[in-house]
């Protein structure tokens, strides 16, 4: 009993016999690709294009590049516009001539717009991008579908895109036409007699001219066609009539019918060897899964998953292997005796995780010249030494010395709750980020690791006791971590590690600057006040590039700074970013009433319902602060918490213990928003409050509980009410969001800072960089035009306080035209 050949990189899968493949758009691209990739393997290609001088060096291209040298003749490539009807007939003749009838059509012709807003699109750019690529395809199946009815089978595949699922801005045109191909595809497939197919397949996100329109240099990030061009070949001969109507994408894992039959056949067969209880055949099966996996390493995404059942009394977890009906002198051996088997194990290959370097406690000895009154370096006799070193837990860490270095940074009037040494000390103590997080995640998800360092700079004892200074007692921290992932960060750079990977480098790991799982801008770097503030600030900027070079790791990431530091890192060779959170801003409103005078008339009319809608469902709102919030509430609210996670297949990275820490150790400083319906609690928001702001963090309700509009009352407008009772100046409430404009929260900017190491992703990711800070800036104007009041009433808000002691308000109100 053999089994049969595994697919290789040489025979890539190849087709059981030689075929006939249609080709539109051949004379560049993914089109030319894949056309030499066919004419490798032996097939026969038929192709058109517009450009006749490149069509007539095809030619000779694909002549090359058969197998067949001597049937060199074999292939047909001919100047074709596929926007003319008359033109595509005139190639379905030559092709019945020929009687070279197309086994396969890949309708790959087709173009996009410049980008551009749909209104500043030119109108025979416009049709050039509809004709071309609907009607286009239209013409070949009108005269190609009679010819493979005739002969009575045919795959056709048409080209779509991620963009026709999806949607992007200053590419409409070319939205519209690839939505209307998955539309017309599907359409098609029911009218198909049987023996025939019509499938879309989205090619991924591949390095053409047309890519290079619309993402400029940073189309050097993605995969080029030849490099697409064998996957596609490999997905498109094993198409059948069972894939009639199938939207495919070739940038995701998958399998066509013929390669899924191959596995669950090969499957059985190991079972079936598995059960002769030779641990020579399980060596050997094993090995060879290992050698067929080290060749297909570099030429798929796919991480080939292997059940292996070995014989065992009856498990209780994955329940006993069922056996179908392949009949052998075997299994029906098998069948007939006692012997049970079941699942022991299961072994899959996820890509080889990479160890963390080890730190070493010392980066080294910085010197500090001593500064006199003006801020003149004085003698150099009178340097203080500072030693930088790492320490892996913030326990380690004084809280009175970490409080007051937070406190230093951000100013006691913007006190930020995120850099406490309570928060930080809760997220470690109850699990949430500690210094090792071994996640394993099953067929798609990395194996992820997290290690919290602290930088830290302190005093030379030495010299302590020749100069003494209280304020110098003092360390510097900076949180930071060293990452094999990108979750929970909130500035996304997904598609960099893919550029990585793509080109053989390695992404992961990285260095980290932030606060755990938490989108909220401040300092990043906490430096006590002292008259060498700027100077340590620069040491520990120094420090951390050194680390990143020192340990080889692809970059380091400082997110959500203050505007501050981000403008002093641009200085330190770091590259920019900006991203967009919505934020709600106190003018010394009085009431909730208050504000909503200062909104548009719609949207104040719709917020005053959407609140009515509260009453109407029988749900009572609370605002619980500090002692008040019992460890009741705590484990409700991470029921919630986990309800939230789960439905939005998110990570749960914040453990019950977590709550309960926080709270005692935060005290007033959080606020918790809930909902109660009669004596239940069914919904929870989570807050911080800093020193000029309400921080909202989490919401959650419980499991299959639907309350409309609750979401926005717990989380938007309780956090408003609450922010004008404590006089907050404005409110957080998280990351994206752009329903956010409708309640009053207005866009602002919030930035990030990123080193990268390597010299050519470096100038690539700057590129991409420069093109998305304009792509926001444009929504940020586009959002601040739409916000059209055109009388807002601006308070002006005077305060005295009288001889009693009561604080009174005075607002002049005065008629402004908004901006």
């Amino acid at each position: 009993m053999t089994a049969p050949a595994p697919p290789t990189a040489t025979n890539t899968m190849a087709a059981p016999h030689l075929k006939t493949v249609l080709i539109t758009g051949i004379s560049r691209g993914l089109g030319k690709a894949l056309a030499l990739e066919l004419a490798k393997r032996g097939h026969t290609v038929i192709g058109c294009s517009r450009s006749s001088d490149k069509i007539s060096s095809l030619q000779s291209e694909l002549a090359s590049a058969s197998d067949n040298k001597s049937n060199v003749n074999k292939h047909l490539c001919m100047t074709v516009d596929v926007r003319s009807d008359s033109s595509v007939a005139e190639l379905a003749r030559a092709v019945v001539e020929k009687k070279a009838v197309p086994d396969l059509i890949v309708n790959n012709a087709g173009t996009i717009n410049r980008n551009n807003n749909i209104w500043e699109v030119p109108v025979d750019e416009f049709d050039a991008v509809i004709d071309t690529n609907i009607k286009g395809i239209a013409n070949v199946l009108r005269h190609f579908i009679p010819i493979m009815i005739e002969n009575k089978h045919g795959i056709i595949v048409n080209m779509s895109s991620g963009w026709g699922r999806s949607a992007a801005a200053q590419v409409a045109p070319y939205c519209a036409s690839k939505w209307a191909v998955e539309g017309m595809t599907r359409a098609v497939a029911k009218e198909l007699p049987p023996g025939l197919a019509a499938v879309a397949l989205s090619p991924g996100v591949i390095n053409t001219e047309l890519l290079q329109s619309c993402f400029g240099n940073s189309a050097a990030l993605y995969p080029t066609p030849e490099s697409w061009a064998p996957k596609a070949a490999t997905l498109i001969l094993h198409l059948s009539a069972a894939d009639n109507g199938a939207s495919l994408s070739l940038h995701r894992p998958l399998l066509c019918r013929k390669v899924a039959e191959y596995l669950h056949h090969f499957r059985e067969l190991l079972v079936d060897l598995l059960r002769l209880k030779s641990l020579l055949v399980v060596k050997f099966i094993l090995y060879m899964l290992t050698k067929m996996r080290g060749k297909r390493r570099e030429k798929s995404h796919l991480d080939l998953a292997m059940a292996v059942a070995v014989v065992a009394a009856p498990s209780p977890f994955l329940g006993n292997a069922s056996f179908h009906s392949r009949k052998t002198t075997f299994r029906r051996y098998i069948q007939n005796s006692d012997v049970r088997f079941s699942i022991k194990s299961i072994f899959w290959g996820p890509r080889k995780a990479v160890e963390p370097a080890k730190l070493e406690l010392s980066l080294g000895d910085f010197s500090l010249p001593e500064l006199g009154s003006e801020g003149d370096q004085t003698n150099s006799d009178k340097q203080k030494k500072l030693s930088v070193s790492v320490v892996s837990s913030i326990s380690e860490v004084s809280p009175d010395e970490w409080d007051a270095c937070s406190l230093d940074s951000s100013g006691p009037e913007k006190f930020n709750p995120f850099l406490t040494h309570g928060f930080l000390s809760s997220l470690e103590e109850s699990g949430s980020a500690v210094k090792t997080i071994d996640a394993l995640v099953f067929l798609g998800l990395e194996y992820a690791t997290m290690e919290p360092g602290l930088l830290k700079l302190g005093k030379d004892e030495r010299l302590q006791e020749r100069n003494p200074d209280p304020d110098w007692e003092i360390f510097y921290p900076d949180q930071h971590f060293g990452t094999y992932h990108s979750y929970g960060e909130y500035v996304f750079d997904h598609s960099w590690a893919d550029a990585y990977h793509t080109y053989g480098s390695r992404y992961y790991p990285k260095l980290q600057c932030c606060v755990p799982f938490t989108p909220v801008t401040g300092p990043r770097i906490l430096v006590r006040n002292t008259n060498y503030r700027d100077q340590v600030f620069d040491i520990l900027v120094s420090a951390l590039v050194a680390l990143t070079i020192k340990f080889q790791v692809s970059s380091l990431h400082i997110t959500f700074p203050s505007a501050n530091e981000w403008g002093k890192l641009k200085e330190k060779g770091f590259l920019q970013r900006i991203g967009m959170q919505y934020h709600w801003k106190n003018r010394d409103y009085r009431s909730f009433d208050e504000f909503l005078m200062d909104m548009k008339q719609s949207k104040r009319k719709n917020i005053r319902q959407e609140r009515k809608k509260i009453s109407a469902q029988n749900l009572t709102m609370k605002r619980l602060r500090g002692y008040e919030i019992k460890a009741k509430h705590w484990d409700m609210f991470y029921k919630f918490y986990r309800n939230t996670t789960d439905n939005k297949w998110g990570t749960a990275y914040l453990t019950r213990d977590f709550f309960h820490n926080m709270a005692s150790k935060m005290g007033d400083q959080v606020l918790l928003v809930t909902a109660e319906d009669g004596d239940e609690l069914v919904a929870g928001a989570l807050n911080l409050i800093g020193g000029d702001t309400l921080y909202g963090r989490l919401w959650g309700c419980l499991p299959r509980a639907y309350y409309p509009i609750l979401h926005f009352e717990a989380c938007y407008y309780q956090a408003i009410e609450a922010a004008i009772e404590f006089n907050l100046d404005k409110v957080e409430a998280g990351a994206q969001g752009e329903h956010k404009i409708q309640r009053g929260y207005m866009p602002v900017t919030t930035y990030s800072c990123h080193y990268i190491l390597d010299e050519g992703f470096r100038e690539v990711i700057s590129d991409f960089l420069i093109r998305e800070r304009a792509q926001i800036d444009n929504i940020e104007k586009w959002i601040a035009a739409s916000e059209d009041r055109p009388a807002r009433k601006q308070l002006s808000t005077t305060r005295r306080e009288d001889e009693s002691g009561f604080v009174f308000r005075q607002s002049a109100v005065s008629c402004t035209e908004s901006l």
